[in-house]
């Protein structure tokens, strides 16, 4: 009497193949994953802390100007005095 059939056991041994080249992937995966949450955030960070792009006034573009929004003489000084360089 058999305990173990040949089909069972050549699955079993796939499944531990499978699972043991799966296992060796996690940490892969996992390091791109963090790199990619670390390169984001310091994209972020060097963005809006460092050269403070995030919280730039919009400049309206259309021809009815309005109140609430900034206009290009608003942003841009017409003229720079050497004291400002």
């Amino acid at each position: 009497m058999q305990i173990f059939d040949k089909e069972d056991y050549f699955f079993s041994m796939r499944l531990i193949l499978y699972l043991s080249l799966f296992m060796r992937k996690i940490p892969i995966i996992l390091t791109l994953i963090l790199t990619a949450i670390w390169g984001y955030t310091s994209w972020y960070w060097y963005v809006c802390s460092m050269k403070s792009l995030c919280n730039i006034p919009k400049i309206e573009t259309s021809q009815t100007q309005r109140e609430d929004i900034l206009s290009y003489q608003d942003v841009v000084p017409e003229k720079i005095e050497e004291s400002e360089i």
